[in-house]
């Protein structure tokens, strides 16, 4: 066996012949989870909860076999039914098959993609994926010696270090404020706590009647930040707002940011392989204009938890970033020259896969189908008489509440009967949305709301009528008992 895939025989008694035995026990536990329900879930979850309060780390530690029965059984079976087509509660999707063989690997060969040197060539997978990607967004190729961009551990590290390098590219001196709308993602809120600019120099704007930012309100704010001396550092515009899935008008951003000479990002964590898509890409217009882009690849590119990554339309951009190691980095292109992770494992090679089995016409033809169901969703509780849809879908991800037109309620009796509606689905129906608040309309004041997110190319017709008919019926049921 080569030295590279050799594994420690700890003394705990985990050794190399009951690996193979252990694969055969996950499977098993993966099967009982597919066939528990959401109540059996809850009470494993809540069992574990408990032991996990009274419990310590083990001196002598646990045999391989112990650890199975004691902890990872629970742990399996209190799991969230993810790949539940009736669960549209996730933008986290459903991995592609493969990939839990090609996670495998990578824990296997437990690359470290940091630098070239301890890598392989995993360093230049990224580059390549990052290229052919910023050719998709920019519409050219890049012409910069340097790889346009970084892969990051997640949507909101993607932000972070996108308006890094906008602060660092940017004045110094002045007082900089971030505008965009009050649906930005709160990892914008966070980046800029972060990077020290404080939570105070978010400049949220009012979204107009489809829950896009609003470009007069856009411009009256850009008046007021000019006239108190403020620095407009970047306008953030959002691809598929976390809320609603609204989609900011791009265009008319960028072309702003640019005359005011302000970095243009684009949260875009939600769209993904959507990209490929021409549907899709007709509403994303002004991508393009973006100087830096966000993109999560565990949401629509069906990868695990969590792969994220930054494409910058001048790739020079992110030298204001750099930090290096005398140690380290020995080449110019060396991965963590130019990011907020130092080291990380070679699951770029997932997404790598990922493009290269699907292609572009197979993202694009799970886009167009997860995007039908979503809008065939809306029209059924646009046709009902006890919900409320929101907008019309940009995305697909459908934003609505329940209310029924047989009782008048008030706002706070409406958000108490939705809340009531949702815990109840979560604890005992097959179906389940996520639940959040926001003003609804003209409103001020936040309402409880329904997210549903068609995120899961399993999910047809019948499976979203599942869960409306489920609130239908657990709404009602709510109101004949009070």
């Amino acid at each position: 066996m080569p030295d590279t895939l050799t594994r420690l025989e700890l003394d705990a008694g985990t050794s190399l012949d009951q690996i193979a035995p252990l694969r055969s026990a996950i499977d098993q536990l993966l099967s009982r989870w597919a066939e528990s329900t959401g109540q059996q879930r809850s009470d494993v979850k809540r069992q574990l909860q408990a032991k996990l309060d009274d419990s310590t780390i083990p001196v002598a530690g646990d045999t391989l076999e112990d650890y199975i029965r004691d902890w990872l059984e629970p742990f399996i079976l209190s799991a969230s039914a993810n790949a539940d087509p009736c669960n549209l509660s996730n933008m986290t999707s459903v991995p592609l098959v493969w990939c839990s063989e090609f996670s495998r690997l990578c824990t296997l060969l437990n690359q470290n993609v940091v630098s070239a040197k301890s890598a392989g060539a995993f360093g230049d997978c990224e580059a390549f994926v990052l290229k052919r990607l910023y050719e998709i967004v920019f519409r050219h190729p890049c012409e910069s010696d340097l790889v346009p961009g970084m892969l990051t551990s997640g949507g909101s590290t993607a932000n972070l270090s996108s308006l890094w390098i906008a602060r660092n590219n940017g004045p110094s001196k002045l007082k900089s404020v971030i505008l965009g709308s009050k649906l930005m993602h709160y990892s914008i809120v966070k980046s800029a706590d972060i990077l020290g600019l404080g939570k105070d120099a978010i400049r949220f704007v009012p979204t107009d009647k489809d829950y896009r930012c609003d470009i007069s309100a856009l411009k009256n704010q850009v008046w007021q930040s000019e006239r108190s001396g403020e620095n407009i550092l970047a306008i953030v515009g959002v691809a598929g707002t976390t809320e609603v899935g609204s989609i900011d008008p791009l265009s008319e951003m960028g072309q702003l940011a640019a005359e005011l000479g302000s970095w243009f990002h684009v949260d875009a964590t939600w769209v993904g392989g959507a990209l490929f898509s021409e549907t899709y890409r007709d509403r994303l217009a002004g991508l393009e204009l973006a100087d830096s882009l966000a993109m999560d690849c565990h949401k629509q590119m069906f990868l695990p938890v969590a792969q994220a990554l930054v494409l910058l339309k001048d790739a020079q951009s992110q030298q204001a970033i750099r930090h290096t190691a005398e140690y380290l980095f020995h080449d110019h292109n060396d991965r963590g020259l130019h990011a907020v992770d130092g080291s990380r494992d070679a699951s770029v090679l997932l997404l790598h896969a990922a493009l290269h089995l699907l292609g572009r016409d197979g993202y694009a033809r799970i886009a167009n189908k997860t995007l039908a169901t979503a809008e065939r969703f809306a029209q059924q509780v646009k046709d009902s008489d006890c919900f409320q849809l929101l907008t019309e879908p940009q995305s697909n991800l459908v934003a609505y509440r329940f209310r029924p037109p047989t009782r008048q309620l008030s706002s706070s009796e409406l958000d108490q009967l939705n809340e009531q509606v949702y815990h109840r689905q979560v604890r005992e129906g097959r179906g389940r949305v996520s639940l959040s608040r926001m003003p609804i309309g003209p409103e001020t004041s936040k309402s409880s709301i329904f997210r549903a997110v068609f995120s899961n190319p399993q999910t047809a017709n019948e499976h979203a009528s599942i869960v409306l008919k489920e609130q239908q019926q657990y709404g009602y049921e709510a109101m004949d008992h009070d």
